[in-house]
């Protein structure tokens, strides 16, 4: 979040304070960028002026600790997906792994394969399917507890609901490939 405060009331103001002279140009920034620090000298020679910068490069300036976070966060998010993923299929591989004896003695007793493979999906994916709905119903309620308490800057997005949906069946697909 910014705000304008003028530069006597900062409480940077003083000789080490600084200020951001935003000026608008027409034409190429580059060439003005000297007439301008020229002015700056005439009101007063001891300010130091910093390269000049176009408002989007000043803008990705100020932001890039905020986009190293959301870097690192996203980044984390994306491990946390691969971990889950990894648990989803070790997990029935091994529920399913156990149960080959029983599977098999199934068969010999006459079950048809159909009723086998449908027993094994419907016991493997219903956990999963429980767990999936409740992550798709906990995430939006978290996200307005999450907002109303101020802990997000920026409400959920149609992207945001896509990126939940995709995590959701990704992991309902390596449940499908682990069964």
């Amino acid at each position: 979040p910014s705000m304008y405060i003028p530069f006597q009331q900062q409480q940077t103001a003083g000789p080490w304070g600084s200020m951001i002279l935003s000026v608008r140009v027409t034409s190429d920034a580059a060439a003005l960028a000297s007439a301008v620090r020229r002015s700056v000298a005439d009101v007063d020679a001891n300010v130091i002026v910093d390269p000049a910068r176009t408002q989007a490069s000043q803008m990705s300036f100020q932001f890039r600790e905020r986009q190293l976070v959301v870097a690192i966060l996203t980044l984390a998010g994306l491990v946390a997906l691969l971990e889950v993923a990894f648990g989803i299929y070790g997990t029935l591989s091994f529920f399913v792994g156990t149960r080959t004896s029983e599977i098999g003695l199934r068969i010999a007793l006459g079950a048809q394969r159909l009723d086998v493979i449908r027993m094994v999906f419907r016991q493997s994916l219903i956990p999963v399917a429980i767990g999936i709905l409740a992550g798709l119903i906990g995430a939006p309620v978290l996200a307005r507890v999450l907002d109303s308490s101020g802990f997000l800057v920026v409400p959920i997005r149609a992207s945001d609901e896509l990126a939940i949906i995709g995590a959701a069946l990704l992991l309902l697909g390596v449940a499908l490939a682990a069964a």
